[in-house]
């Protein structure tokens, strides 16, 4: 937020006009709204919740998780064990649930925003992430985790932060299912962690959508439309001069 404030600042201040794509909604929606209050965490508490992530398992402390804050609970993915961590270090350190600090209802008034949602049908959506998941595969999806998970000096395993994404988690998942390690997929296996790639991005997509119809200052305008995003780009550009 701060860095991205700065920036904009920079950007106005050479005249030009600072334009913010991309991102998750996480970050889209902060730098809207601004950032929720929520406590300083005891480090205390962080290092020894890391240790028992460590000794018990993602699974295990989203189960905790989900009766001590089962509202937050339910927007995480059992193994998103980042954010699970977040949740309960909040909750151990204030003695208050994550669901309960809200970002402030109205727009941050330091800015002007225009906020413009591009959108495809459906199945233009859907069909251009199964092309993609494809590719990814194509240009060594699977070499490039067995190379993260066994090739490093410092192997990444299944509860670090990145390895949660959409793209890798599913071999994780698959592992745990078979029994194999990664490195002993099969074309098979491989099979099937790219249809759950292409289930999980689909409905990724579609939690998307409905996040962006939330946002109510958002614009939907088709990303083929160029006359209508011309229009209303030019005309909020207008009102600064």
């Amino acid at each position: 937020m701060r860095l991205a404030d700065q920036a904009v600042l920079d950007i106005w201040n050479r005249g030009k006009k600072p334009i913010i794509a991309g991102g998750t909604g996480f970050f889209i929606k902060n730098f809207l709204y601004g950032l929720p209050p929520t406590p300083a965490v005891d480090e205390a508490i962080r290092s020894d919740l890391q240790k028992r992530l460590k000794n018990e398992g993602a699974e295990a402390l989203y189960k905790e998780l989900f009766l001590l804050d089962a509202e937050r609970a339910k927007k995480l993915h059992p193994n998103d064990s980042y954010r699970v961590l977040r949740a309960l270090e909040v909750y151990y350190t204030s003695g208050k649930k994550l669901s309960t600090f809200a970002l402030a209802p109205q727009l941050r008034n330091r800015y002007a925003f225009l906020v413009l949602y591009l959108t495809r049908e459906r199945a233009s959506i859907y069909e251009r992430i199964n092309e993609r998941v494809d590719r990814m595969f194509e240009k060594g999806l699977w070499e490039e985790l067995v190379a993260l998970t066994t090739e490093r000096k410092n192997p990444l395993v299944e509860s670090d932060p990145s390895m949660s994404a959409i793209g890798y988690k599913e071999f994780f998942l698959h592992s745990n299912n078979s029994g194999k390690s990664i490195a002993d997929f099969n074309a098979e296996d491989c099979l099937a962690v790219k249809s759950q790639i292409q289930r999980n991005t689909r409905q990724y997509a579609k939690r998307q959508i409905v996040f962006f119809k939330s946002l109510s200052p958002a614009i939907s305008l088709h990303i083929d439309d160029n006359l209508a995003i011309k229009t209303i780009i030019n005309d909020f550009y207008a009102s600064f001069t």
